[in-house]
């Protein structure tokens, strides 16, 4: 088994017990056969935090969730492994770590994309990235990511553990950290 860790897995470590945390997994096939679980499953979450955060807080914690959760439902190489989905809120930060199973192919690039994510500069690679979509036939399926980290300040990781599995792989493990106090600021 080999690990390629990048981003926050290497530089940020969050001290402190959490003051919410909520684990769950759920089945791809449950989510890919009804897509707006996806979203409903992020609202409920960012919801679970409503009474602590200012409401635009409370979608942009959201948009990231229902972001992940999608990439990890459309990426799961196999319906019989579960994602995982950790959410955490410490102090002023809200920690959001997603597993799922995929093949080495996808896994490859997303490691590649994270990479280059992760040696940009946020401002640069979002320009680069929408010139690079907007064009006939463009690359839309990056905008995501990239977006969470411009829009909102977001700090990113990704861990991918490739095993002997031949059907799925590789684990891939993406993980998100925006500040609250950051996304406020910029509602004001």
């Amino acid at each position: 088994m080999t690990t390629l860790e990048c981003g926050v897995y290497t530089s940020v470590e969050l001290t402190g017990s959490p003051d919410f945390q909520l684990n769950m997994s759920f089945m791809p096939k449950d989510l890919m056969a009804h897509w707006k679980r996806c979203g409903m499953t992020a609202d409920f979450l960012a919801s679970s935090q409503w009474a602590n955060w200012h409401p635009q807080v409370c979608n942009v914690v959201s948009t990231v969730l229902n972001e992940l959760i999608e990439n990890a439902v459309k990426y799961s190489a196999v319906d019989s492994k579960p994602i995982k989905l950790q959410f955490r809120v410490i102090g002023d930060l809200v920690d959001f770590e997603i597993s799922n199973w995929a093949k080495e192919q996808i896994a490859d690039g997303l490691g590649d994309q994270f990479r280059q994510l992760l040696s940009q500069d946020r401002d640069e690679m979002y320009l680069l990235h929408l010139e690079d979509a907007a064009k006939d036939g463009g690359d839309w399926s990056q905008m995501g990511l990239v977006s969470i980290v411009h829009d909102y300040e977001a700090d990113l990781g990704c861990r991918i553990l490739r095993t002997a599995d031949t059907d799925a792989p590789c684990q891939v493990t993406i993980r998100v950290i925006i500040n609250t106090q950051k996304v406020a600021q910029h509602v004001h």
